[in-house]
């Protein structure tokens, strides 16, 4: 039983390294397993409703990443290796990018499984019919053209006529940008979640944030009704 987890845990350090790196995966350790304490919003999307179409301020589409993108995909080397690129890519439908002008400037990769570290973990589970997203990001000298907003829509678009019905996402409280995004796309947040590690001990605070919508750095909600 030791064993079959030891060699769980070997598993995901292997993947962690290999999609992260050795500096991000070492920082990983110290936040999941010594200390860390961290505050987020539960978010969810359903799809059972018409999902707006939400257009960026600058020109561009949205689409799947093909494998000949992979060398632009450098430009977010500090977050991903072009290996786990290209796993993604192969799999098929969960990640998409932003082209601007031949560029890729953002992408969105939606997953089918809960992250096996992190505050996710213990706190949600996913249907069939759910997806998760493991991340998004728009470099930073195109922010503000709401090109993340876009390519939500996009996302959310494509998964409802692939079957799905709902998205699932974990936001940091303080990550206003984020937070608006998703909102201007549908999304309310469920719940507020505060997340602390003690030397491998989880506590998790939680409080409903009552289905609420968020638009602006004040933390100011509008109501879904």
């Amino acid at each position: 039983m030791a064993a079959a987890g030891l060699f769980s845990s070997l598993k995901q350090l292997r993947s962690y390294l290999r999609s992260r790196g050795l500096a991000a995966t070492l920082a990983r350790f110290r936040t999941a397993f010594l200390f860390s304490r961290e505050h987020y919003v539960l978010v969810y999307k359903p799809m059972d409703v018409e999902v707006p179409r939400v257009e960026a301020r600058i020109s561009g589409c949205c689409r799947l990443a093909e494998l000949s993108d992979l060398p632009q995909l450098d430009v977010f080397s500090d977050q991903y290796t072009q290996e786990q690129f290209r796993e993604w890519i192969e799999q098929g439908g969960v990640l998409f990018v932003f082209d601007h002008e031949g560029r890729i400037i953002a992408y969105r990769l939606i997953t089918r499984q809960i992250p096996r570290v992190g505050a996710a973990t213990k706190i949600i589970r996913l249907e069939a019919t759910d997806t998760w997203v493991a991340n998004t990001y728009t470099l930073p000298e195109f922010r503000g053209g709401r090109i993340g907003s876009a390519l939500t829509s996009h996302v959310l678009i494509a998964n409802k006529a692939a079957g799905y019905k709902r998205e699932i996402s974990l936001i940091r409280l303080a990550n206003e940008a984020s937070r608006k995004m998703v909102g201007l796309a549908g999304a309310v947040e469920i719940e507020e979640i505060t997340y602390t590690v003690v030397c491998g001990l989880k506590l998790y605070k939680r409080r409903p944030a009552h289905q609420r919508r968020y638009y602006s750095g004040e933390n100011a909600t509008q109501s879904n009704s």
